[in-house]
């Protein structure tokens, strides 16, 4: 009986762990899969051309349900990438005008199809303490530093811009980073 009482002691212990840890294990794997999702996601809206190798930082003052949002995400750009701009400017950017998950006969390519490129200095009204952009960074949570450093290559030549429908897409070639932003 003594034995009995102790094997049932044990497994009761067993199951109490496993039932601590299902949820455990099945939250992280909730969470790993919602942003490599999230990553993908914002990475499909990019040009092809222009090749990253990380998310560096991402944020958002989206709410569900609610369809006004404004944030974005910054993205590590490759050496390549990098390399291919000095050598050729704002003609690298040329083709760049489609999300590279969004072609032309997606039902949302529209939404991912950018203007044409240019040079900054960024036009009047993106930066500054009312400025469109600089709203989309105040929503992503960058740290300030972040923040001004991209506002102040955006005032200068060197990076690049365009626009599409409720968001921009700047690349500083200082910074090594594309941001890719929405305010609407």
């Amino acid at each position: 009986m003594g034995s009995q009482l102790i094997a049932r002691s044990k497994r009761n212990i067993f199951l109490r762990r496993y039932f601590v840890i299902i949820p455990i294990v099945a939250a992280l794997s909730l969470w790993i899969g919602w942003d490599h999702y999230r990553d993908a996601f914002y990475t499909k809206a990019l040009p092809d051309k222009i090749q990253t190798y990380r998310v560096n930082t991402q944020g958002s003052d989206a709410v569900p349900l609610l369809r006004k949002a404004c944030g974005g995400v910054i993205f590590d750009l490759t050496d390549e990438t990098l390399s291919a701009i000095g050598q050729q400017g704002l003609s690298f950017f040329q083709n760049a005008r489609q999300g590279r998950g969004y072609p032309a006969t997606d039902r949302n390519a529209y939404y991912h199809s950018y203007a044409e490129w240019q040079e900054t200095p960024v036009p009047e009204g993106w930066v500054g303490p009312e400025g469109f952009f600089s709203l989309s960074l105040q929503c992503m949570n960058n740290s300030p530093e972040t923040d001004k450093a991209i506002s102040e290559a955006l005032k200068l030549p060197g990076s690049y811009f365009t626009t599409k429908q409720s968001g921009e897409l700047v690349v500083v070639p200082s910074l090594k980073m594309a941001i890719l932003a929405y305010y609407n």
